[in-house]
């Protein structure tokens, strides 16, 4: 590889969707992971686990590397909305909706058990009809 250059191992399409005619578009998703279904040809096939989409770590360092900051999952600008629950390690922290904008939460449900896990340094308001609690946001 090139040294100092970036080489994303997966790339999605870029470029500009142009739509013949004028009009609303609902909801427009440039990558679609859609919910596979999970049989068994007999009974009491148990999955503990499932997922979609599944990130194993953050970028691991290797011989020679420093990383100063890893991330597994980085939103880099925008929104990120949970139309589930949240769920940190074994607690869930929301059990319905929530939509994280600029480090503030809206439409947020329900707190319950927040980890004392590690010392924070910045909490994310959560408000539950008129009540506000605080969950981490290292």
């Amino acid at each position: 590889l090139t040294a100092s250059t970036e080489a994303p191992g997966l790339v999605s399409a870029t470029g500009t969707r142009t739509w013949a005619t004028t009009g609303t578009v609902a909801t427009q998703r440039e990558n679609l992971f859609v919910a596979p279904t999970y049989a068994s040809a007999s009974a009491s096939q148990t999955f503990t686990k499932a997922a979609t989409v599944a990130i194993s770590a953050a970028p691991i360092q290797g011989t020679n590397a420093i990383i100063s900051n890893a991330y597994a999952l980085w939103v880099q600008a925008g929104n990120a909305q949970f139309d589930g629950g949240v769920t940190v390690g074994t607690t869930t922290l929301i059990t319905s909706s929530v939509a994280l904008t600029n480090g503030a939460a809206s439409s947020a449900g329900t707190l319950t058990n927040a980890p004392a896990v590690g010392n924070p340094t910045k909490w994310i308001p959560i408000s539950d009809n008129g009540t506000t609690r605080y969950i981490p946001a290292w």
